[in-house]
């Protein structure tokens, strides 16, 4: 082989690895917009927050002063971060 025929199958090799990792990084862009699509959008925290505290009051009384307080709270910041309806 001459240096020549050396270098352009050096050259091809290169290439082909250059165009398998575009692919690769293109076909991994794909996957990850794709499963980002099919998840539903979380509520915030806070509305969580809110939700369980309302839970645990269905089930317990929670008639004192600071859990009224602190449902109030978590209301205000659900509402606050962009949580619908609580």
């Amino acid at each position: 082989m001459v240096a020549s025929e050396i270098a352009l199958a050096v050259g091809n090799s290169a290439r082909s690895i250059s165009a398998l990792r575009a692919a690769l990084v293109f076909i991994l862009a794909l996957a990850a917009m794709s499963a980002q699509a099919g998840q539903a959008p979380r509520e915030p925290y806070s509305c969580r927050l809110y939700a369980d505290a309302g839970g645990h009051c269905a089930l317990l009384n929670c008639s004192d002063r600071g859990t009224d307080r602190r449902l109030h709270r978590l209301k205000r910041e659900c509402l606050r971060d962009g949580g619908g309806q609580p």
